[in-house]
């Protein structure tokens, strides 16, 4: 999640703005289903929250004020947010479909697969417009 060039205040605006996208996509995509039953929008609604989750971990070890002098400190610091993301997601994963009896794992899988990345595309999409039209 880190941009060139940015201070860690704009990373963490960044950050919020990107999972606030990825909240909102989460409920529309469950409504969105809806007419094809409560359950497949549940489900929709779980796959949201855990693409959800994930970036808020992975924000978490990212989006703070870095006072590392050597930069493979900050590359570990990086690794170590995605090792806490990759475990968190797996675990999401593995407590639904051990708690929840009658998944839909298309529905479940669609809808993580849009709300990470989706909204990462149209906010990156969106900064690189903003930063081009501060340079003109």
């Amino acid at each position: 999640m880190l941009a060139r060039n940015c201070s860690p205040i704009t990373e963490r605006h960044r950050a919020r703005r990107i999972l606030f996208a990825q909240s909102l996509l989460s409920i529309i995509s469950a409504a969105i289903v809806l007419p094809f039953g409560v359950l497949v929008a549940r489900d929709m609604l779980c796959g949201g929250s855990v693409a959800v989750l994930g970036s808020a971990v992975l924000a978490y070890f990212t989006s703070g004020e870095y006072r590392a002098a050597r930069p493979d400190a900050i590359v570990r610091h990086f690794y170590l947010g995605q090792l806490a993301r990759f475990s968190v997601i797996v675990g999401a994963f593995a407590i639904i479909m051990l708690v929840v009896s009658d998944i839909n794992p298309v529905a479940l899988l669609a809808a993580f697969f849009i709300v990470q990345v989706l909204p990462l595309v149209v906010v990156n999409l969106y900064d690189r417009r903003a930063f081009a039209d501060q340079r003109k």
